[in-house]
This record gives structure tokens, C-alpha cells and sequence, in this order.
């Protein structure tokens, strides 16, 4: 017995109806992908026009000029579109005292040219949405700024000779003379900088004059980035979060007049922490700062080392230090063992978390953590140990052995506890000093008792005579 299958076909009008099912679908996605396409290329050649439209020269430094209290000028202006963000190049920038240029309204264009600026910068690159560009809201989500230069002059006051340039026109006219070291507040600023979401400087370079201390600081090769997204809600300042940043740069240290020449460093590193008063608005850094020295920084003779120079030569007059040999500091101190700075920053201070220590011949010269220095008035308080090498410590504890040697065998081991707990620290022979007051001029003293004889005699039978007393 044998089963016949006969496959029959399906009708044609069927076939029709199945594909056209199928096909419908695909066409409607096809007409919705063409349309969001269409749209999105309308969208960029709207964008293009009203970007070619306003984006110009004149546009910008008004705009610019509304927010900062300084007079602007540009170079050239580059807007591409193609890309998810609109980008904005801004060539050849400068920025000078505000002028009546700036006050009469008087267009860019029809400005004669700066011949002279506190702030110079090669290339200025922002991004803002399309939308932003529609709607001419120029709302900045990344600054890229690329080979700036500026002159600073650190006042006595602590305020700096940028802080007008940077300050909302309106609330400088309103300032009292009391008020003029106010710098850049948010609150006042807050259309160019709200919705930042990077920040990079590159090959930045800046002379900046300290005038109190008539020190002058030549920053190079300065590098500063934003590590994370900067979000600024001015409304809600309080809640603001710390934001992290990635910092290097050259410095060059001379005196006032750049004869003397003080030290070089190459530092490296991160700082985190808020930029604005979570209350006023006000640029008022609190940050913490971690910074690796570069192999070939080092110091010269500050007026602090010099003066702790001339303290520790004072001590070949001792009895103590005869036979230690005491030499001249060198002319340059590279750094040894610490070669992290580490330390904060707020309301123009700074103060040391780590130690610091740099090479004094055949000693080793630590700043202690705690120490301290203002930029607006130049005061410092900095405690050093100062601690004897190998070879130096060798004749010190001969020295040592020699005191012992002269005292009753009762009161050695006590006389030999105290002169521990006087110059040593964990087996080193050191030596405590601190210098205060303006760093152009510090008041050194030598907080270590040396011992001796005579002194440790003394001590050590009113010592006995106390215990003596409580006995009977």
C-alpha cells in the first residue's frame, strides 16, 4: 500500500498578501529613517545659517563683554557642526582693561587693534549643543584653551592684577574700595561656566610677581585638566561636589629684579577639593593638593635657607659641636627622600600634610607637616629638622659618649635618656629650628636644647632632690 502527498501550491493572490504584510513594515521603517535623516541634515544647514549668522566676531566679544569686566578681542572664528557637539574655535585672543571702546558699544570690527594685553591666548575651543545654537543660548559644556600667556602681579593685599578683567561688570561698579580683591563669582558668571562639563589648559605660561615679597615666578609648560564632569548648580552652591583636576608645570624662582636666581621645580600631579564659596559665589579655592617633584628641581639660597645657614654655622661656637666640622651649605639643595608636596590650600594658605626635605652638604633638612605660608601678606611659619647624615652622626655620638663619660655613674643612664630625648628622634641625631614672619625677611629660632655638662648636672639633682622630697 502506498500514500501519495501532493503539495499543492498556494494561490498567487495569497503570495501577494504575505509579502505585502512583510513589506509594509519595512517601508514605514525606510520613510521614518529617510525623515529623521532629512531632519537631521535640515536641522545642521539651519544650524549653519543662524550659526553664520551671529556667530562673528562682534557677537562674541559682546557677549563676553556682558559677563566679563575687560575689553575682548579675537583673531579669527572657526564653527564646525558635524560632530554630536557644535564646535567653536576662537584664534588669536586678547584681553585687556576694560575702555571706552567697551562702554560706548563700539563693535568689534570697528575697534583699532590692541596693541598691548594682561592675558594672550593662541586658541580658545568651546563646545555647545545645536539646539543652544538655534535658540542663541551660548551655554558652554567644554573649554579647550591651548597656548596662553599672562603678566600677574600679586598685590600686598592679596589681590592680583587679573581679578578686574575677571569680575562681572555690574558688580564691579558696585564694589566698595573694601571689596575690590573680590575675583571672578559664579553666581554673576554663572551663563559661561554652569553647564561645564571639561576643562583643559595647555601650554599655558605666566610671569607673575609677588609684590610684598618682591619675588618674581616664571610658570612654564603649564598643563590643567579636568578629570571629571564639573557640575555647577549655582542655585544649590552648598551641595556642591568636589571636582578632581590633573595638574603640571615648570616654575622658576628669582628674586624682584630676576638677578638672584632662588630654584627651579617640575611638579606633577592632582588637586581636588571645591573652587567657589558655597555662600558668596566668590572663586575661594579648598582644595588638597598632591605634587611629585621632578628629578632636577632644586633650591638656592631663599632668605629662609640663608638664614638657617648662618644659625647652624653659629654652632661651631659650641663646645658641644668642636669636633663635628661644620661645613658651608652648598649653593644649590637638590630634594632627597620626600619629593611630594603635599598639602592645602584656602584663603590663600597653604599648609604642608607631608614632610619635604632637600640635601644641606652632609645633612638632611626636612620641612615639618604643620607648616605654613600666606600668599596675600607673605607670613609663614615653617618648623624644620635638620638631621645629621652617617658619618656626621659618628663624631656626634663620640661628642655624645664624651658628656656622658663626665658625669657620676648614678646618673649616666638617666643623663644618657636625656640627651635622647633631647637631640634625637629614632635613633638620629636632629636639630630643631622654625622660621616665622615675611619670607623675604624670617626670624629664625633654634627650638632644640643642646645638651651639656653643666646643664644636665643641674637638671638631674633637682630631679633627685624632688623625688628625695616626696620620700621624706
Amino acid at each position: 500500500m502506498s500514500l501519495t502527498v501532493q503539495v499543492l501550491d498556494p494561490p498567487q493572490k495569497e503570495i501577494y498578501y504575505m509579502a505585502d504584510k512583510v513589506n509594509k513594515p519595512m517601508s514605514r521603517f525606510k520613510k521614518i529613517l529617510f525623515w529623521g535623516l532629512g531632519c537631521a541634515i535640515l536641522l545642521v544647514v539651519i544650524a549653519a545659517f543662524v550659526a553664520g549668522s551671529y556667530l562673528t566676531p562682534n557677537y562674541i566679544t559682546k557677549k563676553v563683554e556682558e559677563d566679563l569686566n575687560c575689553r575682548f578681542e579675537l583673531g579669527g572664528i572657526d564653527v564646525s557642526l558635524f560632530s554630536p557637539s557644535a564646535s567653536l574655535s576662537i584664534t588669536g585672543v586678547k584681553m585687556a582693561k576694560r575702555d571706552s571702546f567697551v562702554e560706548d558699544l563700539v563693535a568689534h570690527d570697528e575697534r583699532p587693534k590692541l596693541e598691548s594685553s594682561e592675558v594672550e591666548i593662541g586658541k580658545v575651543e568651546v563646545k555647545i549643543s545645536l539646539l543652544d545654537i538655534l535658540f542663541r543660548d551660548l551655554s558652554v559644556q567644554q573649554i579647550l584653551i591651548d597656548g596662553a600667556h599672562a603678566n600677574v602681579t600679586l598685590n600686598r593685599d592679596g589681590s592680583h592684577s587679573l581679578e578686574k578683567l575677571f569680575a562681572s561688570p555690574k558688580e564691579e561698579k558696585k564694589r566698595s574700595k573694601k571689596d575690590k580683591k573680590k575675583t571672578f563669582n559664579i553666581k554673576t558668571n554663572s551663563s559661561l561656566v554652569a553647564k561645564l562639563k571639561k576643562f583643559d589648559i595647555s601650554n599655558l605660561s605666566l610671569d607673575l610677581v609677588v609684590e610684598a615679597s618682591e619675588l618674581n615666578v616664571k610658570v612654564e609648560n603649564f598643563n590643567l585638566s579636568l578629570k571629571d564632569e564639573l557640575l555647577l548648580d549655582v542655585k544649590d552652591l552648598e551641595n556642591m561636589k568636589a571636582s578632581n583636576w590633573g595638574l603640571g608645570l615648570d616654575i622658576h624662582l628669582s628674586s624682584g629684579d630676576k638677578q638672584i636666581e632662588y630654584g627651579k621645580l617640575g611638579l606633577s600631579g592632582d588637586f581636588s577639593g571645591i573652587l567657589f564659596d558655597p555662600e558668596t559665589g566668590d572663586l575661594e579655592p579648598d582644595v588638597e593638593v598632591k605634587l611629585q617633584l621632578g628629578k632636577d628641581s632644586y633650591l638656592k639660597k631663599i632668605p629662609a635657607l640663608q638664614k638657617l645657614s648662618d644659625v647652624y654655622l653659629g654652632l661651631k661656637k659650641l663646645p658641644f659641636f668642636k669636633n663635628v666640622g661644620l661645613e658651608e651649605w652648598p649653593e644649590t639643595y637638590p630634594f632627597k627622600n620626600h619629593k611630594t608636596i603635599h598639602c592645602t590650600f584656602n584663603e590663600n594658605k597653604y599648609e604642608f600634610l607631608s614632610p619635604l626635605a632637600i640635601d644641606v652638604g652632609k645633612w638632611s633638612l626636612q620641612l615639618d607637616p604643620g607648616s605654613w605660608f600666606n600668599t596675600t601678606d607673605v607670613q609663614h611659619h615653617f618648623n624644620y629638622s635638620m638631621y645629621a647624615g652617617p658619618s656626621t652622626s659618628k663624631v656626634i655620638d663620640a661628642s655624645c659618649n664624651f658628656l656622658l663619660k663626665a658625669l657620676p655613674g648614678s646618673i649616666k643612664k638617666k643623663a644618657q635618656g636625656e640627651i635622647e630625648k633631647l637631640v634625637y628622634d629614632e635613633g638620629r641625631f636632629v636639630l630643631r629650628m622654625q622660621t616665622t614672619g615675611e619670607l623675604t625677611s624670617p626670624e629664625v629660632k633654634m627650638n632644640s636644647k643642646l645638651p651639656s655638662v653643666s646643664g644636665m648636672k643641674e637638671t638631674l639633682l633637682k630631679d633627685l632632690k624632688s623625688k628625695l622630697k616626696d620620700l621624706f
